[in-house]
């Protein structure tokens, strides 16, 4: 098991009084009540993740809103742009919405098009390097770190939302990403 991926989390091997090696143990550095356990490292590390994926600093996410079996907002505005992170009921929200204003997925693309637009101008004739993108969502497609990078490779961003799920998300996307 590779602890370093698990750095809040204190793991190892159980052992009997025989010297045999029983279970893999993990328990939580900053909770001492938080205990996992499991007959081989593969579980355990399974565990761990639906464990860190469900408890995002302290918040405990609904088990659905993680599943994907209710809608989120973050995921509409993600369907309504013709990305990928979307549930079934995602869509189907984002439907029921389009009913009732056929216009919506438009303004959801026009204003990810005035967001590029507004970037690569700041990034390139206006020279500003560094953004704040608050209720940044999740990322779909020309996203303000890709824009500004393409106009200026020094540039910086900061990405800001309350929704836990849009925070699972980008942790999962920062575990793989390599800036």
């Amino acid at each position: 098991m590779q602890a370093e991926y698990f750095e809040r989390w204190n793991i190892w091997r159980d052992q009997k009084p025989s010297g045999i090696h029983q279970e893999w143990v993990a328990q939580r550095l900053d909770n001492e009540e938080v205990k996992l356990s499991a007959p081989n490292s593969d579980i355990l590390r399974a565990r761990l993740v639906e464990y860190e994926r469900r408890n995002i600093h302290g918040i405990v996410l609904p088990a659905d809103s993680v599943k994907a079996t209710m809608p989120n907002i973050a995921r509409v505005y993600d369907y309504w742009l013709g990305g990928k992170d979307n549930s079934a009921a995602d869509r189907e929200m984002g439907d029921r919405v389009k009913a009732v204003v056929p216009q919506m997925p438009l303004l959801a693309r026009q204003n990810r098009w005035f967001l590029g637009r507004a970037v690569k101008f700041l990034a390139g004739k206006a020279g500003i390097g560094r953004f704040l993108d608050i209720g940044s969502g999740l990322p779909t497609m020309n996203n303000v770190h890709e824009v500004a990078q393409a106009t200026r490779a020094d540039a910086e961003v900061v990405y800001v939302d309350n929704d836990p799920v849009v925070l699972a998300h980008a942790r999962a996307l920062l575990a793989t990403d390599r800036h």
